[in-house]
């Protein structure tokens, strides 16, 4: 609770001291709390932030908030004036919580060297303490108002209760190297299969075909009774003795990469195994994908909110460098790619939607990759406007549904049909034969029909558009239910239509294009 008072002596050598404006002062902090909210100015406190902040990210942990700096008119300071002020407010300082959670860009800056960016730190407990104590980046709480960045700040709040209960970070298990990890390769190859995950470093160059990149690092994880093993190699070890063993390895264990697409490529181009040699390939990227459709979808995005680790690469490519970071970090990625995979993945297959939405992505990968190198025989025009127009309608789709309940949420699976259920009330439809509730396209024309009658057999001529899902939304339709059968159809048309055509080319007679089998046209 923020409370104002005339500026106290010790003010008299701020630079901030003649602007005249009160003093803020912080009462009422917790001392049972686990972490304190550092803010920049203390108007990040005002107009209800701190009471959204409870709200939206900390329900049930206490939390306290402070400020930096604490006159109501210093957020005007600028460079050297502004860090003055902030290091004469910092007597002020009176925090009972080990770990401080240093809220938005400004805040963070004032506090560290301009080498320790925010951006690079945000979710990660910095290498500097304050007064003591601990540092994590968090979001600035006005940023609160986006629902995406909501997601971020309790992720950054669980991370911190995990700090205070020591549960986090984890440590790097160290890796093998040489004629020990080569033993590895041999011992996986006879193994009970298992999950491993894989990460290449490579040499790239803007102008080579995709995937056709020297491969400079290799890197393996898997979990045993014992831990988390990691096994490392670069050409030193002779690609031409690693790489046919990994073949071996892939054809017996699941893989899974974070963006398939990029790394088996060009494991392949380096004499590695090809698509069909792997048994069973797994991607944390599309897993993230289907189950956040509007997030980021990026590892370094990733351990920022769930990662194990407390090492962002950029810190340690600009202060550590040298072979043993390059490893290091390799080491980091492959590590954070299985913990992440097998934190992420029970979310995705517990669920039959999400799971045939996951599985039709990473079925695309191959596809996808081969577009990009080879180029398939497509009518272009045809095809890449059936495509764009899909995917209008599929984000379209998703932010009908973000704009009306304000939050992302995936088009199919539990989380939608929760929100549905408990949120709208919304009696679902039970099957005639099957007896049982029933969320098919038939059962869908029902509810809609609730709000505003649907023709159906009008929308098998004339499939739905943008435009008259907008329009039916204006005549009292209901939102989520439009955007669903919108994104139903198009994910229908996709998978029907253009994907077979994708796979299989084209041969129905038809003049091609001159460019229909450039590889921008798989893109």
């Amino acid at each position: 609770m923020l409370q104002t008072r005339p500026k106290p002596a010790t003010c008299a050598a701020c630079p901030a001291a003649k602007l005249g404006t009160p003093f803020i002062t912080i009462d009422q902090q917790d001392p049972h709390a686990v972490a304190t909210v550092v803010h920049f100015t203390p108007i990040a406190i005002h107009a209800g932030l701190e009471a959204m902040y409870k709200k939206q990210v900390a329900p049930t942990t206490a939390v306290n908030h402070a400020c930096l700096l604490r006159c109501a008119g210093a957020a005007g300071l600028k460079g050297t004036t502004r860090d003055a002020a902030v290091h004469a407010c910092r007597q002020y300082d009176h925090w009972t919580t080990k770990l401080v959670m240093i809220a938005g860009r400004d805040a963070w800056g004032s506090l560290h060297a301009s080498h320790v960016r925010y951006n690079d730190w945000l979710g990660y407990v910095s290498p500097n303490v304050l007064n003591g104590r601990a540092m994590l980046a968090t979001i600035e709480t006005r940023d609160l108002y986006d629902t995406d960045r909501i997601v971020e700040a309790r992720a950054h709040l669980r991370r911190a209760l995990s700090w205070v209960a020591g549960t986090w970070p984890e440590q790097l298990p160290e890796s093998t190297r040489q004629h020990t990890a080569l033993q590895d390769l041999h011992a996986l190859i006879h193994a009970e299969p298992c999950t491993i995950a894989i990460d290449t470093e490579f040499d790239w160059s803007k102008d080579a075909v995709p995937g056709h990149h020297p491969l400079t690092l290799l890197g393996l994880g898997w979990r045993s009774s014992t831990g988390v093993h990691l096994t490392q190699f670069t050409p030193d070890d002779d690609w031409s003795v690693v790489l046919p063993l990994l073949a071996r390895v892939v054809g017996r264990h699941t893989i899974v990469f974070q963006n398939a697409a990029a790394d088996v490529p060009v494991l392949a181009f380096n004499g590695g195994p090809v698509w069909e040699q792997y048994t069973h390939v797994e991607d944390l990227m599309l897993a993230h994908a289907t189950l956040y459709a509007g997030w980021p979808h990026d590892l370094g995005y990733l351990r920022s909110i769930g990662g194990h680790l407390n090492m962002p690469k950029t810190f340690r490519e600009a202060h550590e460098g040298g072979a043993a970071s390059f490893a290091k970090y390799n080491a980091a990625d492959v590590y954070e790619t299985l913990c992440l995979w097998e934190d992420m993945s029970p979310q995705v297959f517990k669920d039959k939607g999400l799971t045939h939405t996951y599985r039709t992505l990473v079925k695309l990968v191959p596809v996808h990759t081969r577009a990009t190198q080879q180029g398939v025989a497509v009518y272009k025009s045809a095809v890449v406007k059936a495509l764009d127009g899909l995917l209008a309608d599929v984000t379209e789709s998703l932010r009908i549904v973000e704009a009306y309940t304000g939050t992302p949420l995936p088009m199919t699976g539990k989380p939608f049909v929760t929100w549905l259920v408990c949120v709208e009330g919304i009696k679902p439809v039970i099957h005639k034969i099957k007896k049982r509730v029933t969320w098919d396209k038939d059962a869908l024309v029902v509810l809609r029909s609730r709000y505003l009658p649907v023709d159906a057999e009008y929308e098998q001529r004339n499939p739905l558009t943008i435009d008259a899902v907008r329009a039916r939304i204006e005549q009292g339709a209901h939102p989520m239910l439009e955007a669903r059968a919108l994104y139903n159809r198009a994910f229908q048309a996709f998978t029907h239509y253009v994907l077979p055509l994708v796979k299989g080319g084209s041969n129905d007679g038809d003049a091609q294009d001159t460019d229909g089998t450039e590889g921008e046209t798989g893109s």
